[in-house]
C-alpha cells in the first residue's frame, strides 16, 4: 500500500502535458520512498536492516547511514538523500560487528550489484531505475470492485 500511495501522489502532481519522469522529479523534490529489501516488518530480517530507525544507532552516525540525519540534512540544506546505507549486524547486534551493508535507494530505483567487488559491501552496488514505475498487483483483499 505504501508504493500505491507514493504512485498516487505522483499521479496527482502530474500535469496533463507532463511526462512520468518529470512528475517523478517533481515528487522527489519533497517526497522520497526508500525500500529496505531483505528487512522484516519494522526490523530484523536477513538483509541490511539498521539505518537509524527504532532508536538504533548506526556506525557511523551521519546522513549517509542514518535516515533521520539524512532527513535533517535535506531540510536544512535542501540536499535530498540519493541513498542511505543500511547495515546488517551479526545477530542484529551492533556490538558483534557488521555482517554486510547495502544501499537503500529512492523508489523506483533499486540496488543492483555492479558485478565486481565484495557483494556484502554497499560500495559495490548502484541504485538503478529499471524503467518499471508500477506497483505489482496488490493482494486480493486490497482490491476494490
Amino acid at each position: 500500500m505504501t508504493i500505491d500511495y507514493y504512485l498516487l501522489v505522483q499521479r496527482a502532481l502530474q500535469q496533463e502535458d507532463q511526462d512520468q519522469a518529470q512528475a517523478l522529479a517533481d515528487e522527489q523534490s519533497f517526497f522520497r520512498l526508500f525500500l529496505a529489501p531483505g528487512m522484516g516488518h519494522c526490523s530484523g530480517g536477513p538483509g541490511p536492516n539498521a539505518f537509524g530507525q527504532l532508536g538504533g544507532t548506526p556506525v557511523p552516525v551521519d546522513a549517509q547511514h542514518d535516515v533521520l540525519q539524512a532527513l535533517v540534512r535535506w531540510v536544512k540544506t535542501g540536499e535530498p538523500p540519493s541513498q542511505v546505507v543500511a547495515t546488517k549486524y551479526v545477530n542484529d547486534n551492533p556490538a558483534n560487528g557488521a555482517l554486510m551493508t547495502g544501499p537503500l535507494c529512492p523508489f523506483p530505483k533499486l540496488p543492483e550489484y555492479v558485478g565486481s567487488g565484495d557483494p556484502t559491501d554497499a560500495a559495490n552496488f548502484a541504485c538503478v531505475d529499471d524503467g518499471v514505475h508500477h506497483n505489482p498487483t496488490p493482494a486480493p483483499e486490497y482490491l476494490k470492485d
